[in-house]
């Protein structure tokens, strides 16, 4: 792999990260109940969301190899989470957002910061 190319795949994986930390920020000290009555918050959360599937996109689209040799990290299911909160944005399920942004996205995290480049 090229400098460039490394560069290129380091960015995409800080660009989650930052996203994940973003979103952590954002819920820090609220309930779901504040969440879910707090459209300002709900937008800052679910623009990381699409952030974070974005990148898990470009990842995969651009570095296939790097992606296949980390199956422990759900690339798809990033990508088709923000798929579904774009694409059905008049729908998307807050309460199951809360739920992944507290119980999956600490994990990921952990994942991300666990990948040496």
């Amino acid at each position: 792999m090229s400098a460039l190319n490394g560069a290129r795949l380091n960015e995409f994986l800080q660009h989650m990260l930052i996203a994940i930390e973003r979103i952590g920020t954002y819920i820090e000290n609220h309930t779901v109940d504040h969440f879910l009555k707090t459209p300002l918050l709900q937008d800052a959360v679910v623009r990381n969301i699409e952030v974070l599937g974005e990148a898990s996109h470009q990842l995969m689209k651009r570095f296939p190899e790097f992606t296949s040799s980390h199956p422990e990290v759900p690339w798809e299911a990033i990508y088709y989470m923000r798929n579904r909160i774009i694409h059905g944005y008049v729908s998307i399920d807050f309460d199951l957002v809360w739920t992944v942004i507290n119980k999956d996205l600490p994990h990921l995290q952990i994942q991300l910061k666990s990948i040496k480049v």
